[in-house]
């Protein structure tokens, strides 16, 4: 994936089904009392949203030129994720 803008990454992994599982393991996506998980199917809740919120950007474009929202789409999103998904390739392996 190298080469590609950090907003075609975030858009990449918004519909990838590893990082859909590892927000769905990591991420509190819900209370005790609501059902709702992140997914790509109407009712799920959006991977892309996710993103947008934790950097608190509007567009995944921001992620172009919003040098706040790199650090914070670096440390909170993309290393926890390369981190794990390392660690599921090791268990697999």
């Amino acid at each position: 994936m190298a080469g590609l803008k950090l907003s075609q990454l975030a858009g990449l992994w918004s519909k990838d089904p590893l990082f859909i599982r590892f927000l769905n393991r990591h991420v509190d996506a819900a209370d005790d009392r609501c059902s709702a998980r992140y997914g790509l199917a109407e009712r799920d809740l959006d991977p892309a949203g996710y993103i947008r919120q934790v950097c608190r950007i509007e567009s995944r474009r921001d992620l172009n030129t919003d040098t706040r929202a790199v650090g914070i789409f670096n440390r909170e999103i993309r290393a926890p994720f390369m981190q794990w998904a390392e660690s599921i390739r090791q268990e697999a392996a």
